[in-house]
């Protein structure tokens, strides 16, 4: 797990403005340097930088029925409000 102090580090020593956020074998979403300068306050620097993420990743199943696919989007969606820095 990458905490959010590691990750703005490593932004700023590469000059990135963003970075893909992997978690559970896959892209998760995105976070961009704002976010995780916002979320690095002193008593938050060591939350994970998934919390900060400003860009969730939906893996979307092609063969998968309207339906289906707003499922995913929310079930997405509710899992991430659960874990964001707040």
């Amino acid at each position: 797990m990458t905490c959010v102090h590691e990750a703005l580090a490593h932004l700023h020593t590469t000059g990135e403005t963003a970075a893909i956020v992997y978690g559970n074998g896959g892209p998760v979403g995105v976070v961009t340097a704002a976010a995780l300068a916002h979320a690095a306050k002193p008593a938050h620097g060591d939350v994970p930088v998934a919390s900060a993420m400003d860009y969730v990743a939906v893996h979307v199943d092609m063969n998968a029925n309207a339906d289906e696919t707003v499922r995913t989007f929310t079930d997405t969606a509710w899992y991430w409000l659960g874990r964001r820095h707040r």
